[in-house]
């Protein structure tokens, strides 16, 4: 039974340490608020009632069952609102609430108890007004009339009025408070837009150096004084303040509205002169690299991207159509001899491998002749994508034809040479079987002849007079056939292994 009772007093401590905590939480730098401060008294109120009437009615079970009665410690109501004043007053609102709470739930007189607190923290609520904290003092005036207001369906009929003149002396109080700040905003408004408008006249009279970082800075703070000037609450001005400000205002926008075209002109200025010199700078690299420099290639590539913006940001002047001009010429003569060292080095191995194998020997085989040109011109292909020069890429172009009109050559006495291969083989069936033609035909002779001599032929490299001689004769000796014979013939004709081009 002991152990059941100590139970239900931990559960009471504990609650109580919760609220501290959520009190506690919500308190910091001297109580800037007091978020939800009312209803929170309220929630503790009601579990602090419930738990007394919970562990009433377990008390009284307990006597009754087995007649042990137990005793509640007497509470010192005094003790507790001293010890909440005092916290009060310390500023420590945050705990003293938690003192009230505990107070409050086991206070017989609920009202006084109330209103003692109340007077306690409204006195409070007057010192940090007199230090100017309205803020704060507002902050807790709002808890405080709702907690108040919230009060009425907890206390006696009989103290509604006095409750009624407790929460109007906490409206008069807000009043006079809310009246001191916006009084003192205003104030302070005022001074600010003074010396902001006398800040703003000073900065209209000054004349900056004309460089980009003063022109910069300059610009900068009359678009922050314009962007403040504007940004104020003009309610509270009267009408000639209103007009010096309107008058600020103008004078600004239209100095700003005057300063950033120079400064644009200024910056566009600098941008050229900074292009001119890296363009310079670039040239006398390359002029100073060696030929075969990989970084020549670089350095190019970057002068004509500069270019390429040069000509989009410099003014249209005589002076800088001319500056243009220069850097184009100048680019122009680097590219060009640089092009020139370049191709005079490839050519050099170019020429080298061309007089070595260009020259083919008369009697070499046409095929062996093609497959030689054939790598060359790719060989040749390959190096002559090195020239840029002019000229050099002028003589590859007649070193190309050379080779090319070479090659026609070697492929035409390839094809002569496979045509004579036929002649002599369509001359030598006739020749040697034209005593088969007509009467006395032994066709098993013509048939294995034609197949023989003509089987080899691949009529597609065939001349027109070789391909009529070979269909005349063809045709004389097919004649002879019967018709199963040539059906055969020109079955085993056409799937007969030909005498490959390249043979020759």
């Amino acid at each position: 039974m002991k152990t059941f009772i100590t139970t239900l007093i931990v559960i009471v401590l504990i609650l109580f340490g919760l609220i501290g905590g959520f009190f506690a939480g919500k308190a910091s730098k001297n109580i800037e608020t007091i978020d939800n401060f009312s209803i929170s008294l309220h929630q503790v109120q009601d579990e602090m009632r419930v738990l007394q009437s919970n562990f009433s009615t377990l008390t009284t079970e307990l006597a009754k069952k087995t007649g042990i009665i137990f005793q509640q410690s007497n509470f010192d109501l005094e003790a507790a609102l001293a010890k909440t004043d005092a916290l009060i007053q310390q500023g420590e609102l945050a705990k003293a609430a938690l003192y009230f709470s505990n107070a409050l739930a086991q206070s017989p007189n609920r009202f006084q108890t109330i209103e003692h607190y109340q007077q306690t923290v409204l006195a409070y609520c007057q010192q940090l007004n007199q230090q100017g904290d309205y803020e704060t003092v507002l902050n807790i005036l709002v808890d405080m009339d709702n907690f108040l207001r919230i009060q009425a369906m907890e206390i006696k009929p009989q103290f509604i009025d006095k409750l009624e003149k407790i929460l109007t002396e906490i409206a008069d109080f807000r009043q006079t408070v809310e009246t001191a700040s916006i009084t003192r905003n205003n104030e302070g408004t005022l001074k600010f837009v003074h010396e902001l408008t006398n800040n703003s006249g000073q900065l209209l009279k000054q004349q900056p150096k004309l460089d980009i970082p003063n022109i910069t800075e300059y610009l900068e703070k009359l678009k922050d004084n314009l962007l403040t000037l504007q940004s104020i609450d003009t309610s509270i001005f009267q009408k000639n303040e209103l007009v010096t400000l309107n008058n600020i205002t103008k004078q600004l926008s239209d100095k700003i509205a005057s300063v950033e075209p120079q400064l644009a002109v200024i910056q566009k200025q600098s941008m050229v002169s900074e292009f001119v010199q890296q363009i310079n700078t670039l040239l006398k690299k390359v002029k100073a690299e060696s030929t075969e420099s990989p970084l020549i290639l670089y350095y190019l590539t970057l002068i004509d991207s500069l270019l390429n913006q040069f000509v989009l940001i410099a003014p249209d002047t005589q002076e800088m159509q001319l500056q243009l001009v220069n850097f184009s010429k100048e680019l122009e003569l680097v590219k060009e001899n640089l092009a020139k060292a370049h191709s005079q080095a490839v050519w050099h191995d170019i020429d080298k491998l061309i007089s070595t194998q260009l020259v083919i020997d008369k009697d070499s085989k046409a095929q062996d002749a093609i497959v030689k040109l054939v790598q060359l011109r790719q060989l040749f292909a390959e190096k002559a994508n090195g020239l840029t020069s002019l000229e050099f890429l002028e003589k590859a172009k007649a070193l190309r034809d050379q080779i090319e009109k070479t090659m026609v050559d070697w492929q035409n006495k390839q094809a002569d040479n496979y045509n004579q291969f036929a002649i002599k083989r369509i001359k030598n069936l006739y020749d040697s079987y034209k005593n088969q033609l007509g009467v006395n035909t032994d066709e098993e002779i013509v048939y294995n002849a034609t197949i023989e001599l003509l089987g080899l032929i691949d009529t597609r490299y065939l001349s027109t007079p070789a391909m009529t001689a070979y269909n005349e004769v063809f045709g004389k000796f097919y004649a002879e056939l019967g018709d199963e014979q040539k059906i055969s013939l020109s079955s085993e004709m056409t799937l007969k292994q030909k005498k490959p081009l390249t043979d020759f």
